[in-house]
């Protein structure tokens, strides 16, 4: 089994983002940020520990996933060199949209599955204490990561290989194969890479925001600051996180595509 090399996907990642930067980040703000943004407005503001009351504002949910999806499918069909430009890699994300998005919904209604009956399992292992009540959303997390790593490469496989939903999540299952804490260690990095700039900047840039416009409220202008300067932040990492992934991909691809 060909070594995985994160360094190879991070020296091909780089000169590719900053050649394209201001084309992804414009996909990525666009698409996956910019609807963001507008789902976090609409939504009420919830109480410390509670979610949100539900409303209309949960009709823009299914607008985020999709462009979202676009989005990511555009970003990755670039990085991959399937399309010369952006309305052509646009095109091609539109027309692997649905197999994409029905492995999405697969994958999400497993998880379901699966993390369903095992939280039910540990409250009744558990009883009414507090170990119960802490090792069911422990569970839930832990069920979340382990699925995240190993579909990790479902929007490349979904963008680049002419295969349905069912096909697409048994392929990347196959590609990340053997190589989990290492593409768990990857996630990891990037997440706290991401989390540490976003504390650093929105300590500096928020304050600065908050000092000019005052305290942020329902729909006022500090709100609408903040959120878009987390949506610029999240549009950056999104760029950078979808192209590892898919030079990740190109990777293990080439060496299955060889190996066989």
């Amino acid at each position: 089994m060909k070594k995985l090399s994160i360094t190879t996907a991070w020296n091909e990642t780089a000169p590719f983002v900053k050649r394209q930067f201001g084309l992804l980040f414009l996909i990525a703000f666009g698409l996956v940020a910019l609807p963001t943004i507008v789902l976090q407005a609409a939504m009420p503001t919830a109480t410390a520990g509670q979610p949100p009351e539900g409303g209309s504002w949960m009709l823009l949910i299914i607008p985020v996933i999709v462009l979202g999806i676009l989005g990511s499918l555009t970003i990755t069909t670039l990085a991959l060199a399937r399309a010369s430009d952006a309305r052509e890699a646009f095109s091609h994300a539109l027309r692997r949209f649905a197999p994409v998005l029905l492995a999405t919904l697969l994958l999400g209604l497993a998880v379901g599955l699966v993390a369903l009956p095992v939280a039910v399992i540990l409250v009744l292992l558990g009883g009414d204490g507090p170990g119960a009540l802490l090792l069911v959303p422990v569970a839930i997390i832990l069920t979340f990561v382990f699925v995240w790593v190993r579909m990790m490469l479902l929007n490349p496989i979904g963008a680049v290989e002419p295969v349905g939903p069912v096909a697409i999540l048994k392929r990347s299952w196959m590609l990340t194969a053997g190589r989990f804490w290492r593409l768990l260690g990857f996630l990891i990095v990037m997440v706290v890479l991401f989390i540490v700039v976003t504390l650093a900047v929105s300590a500096v840039l928020g304050s600065v925001i908050i000092l000019l416009a005052g305290q942020p409220q329902d729909g006022n202008l500090t709100q609408v600051l903040l959120l878009l300067l987390n949506g610029l932040l999240n549009a950056a990492f999104s760029v950078f996180l979808t192209v590892m992934i898919a030079r990740i991909y190109a990777q293990l691809a080439d060496e299955d595509i060889t190996g066989s």
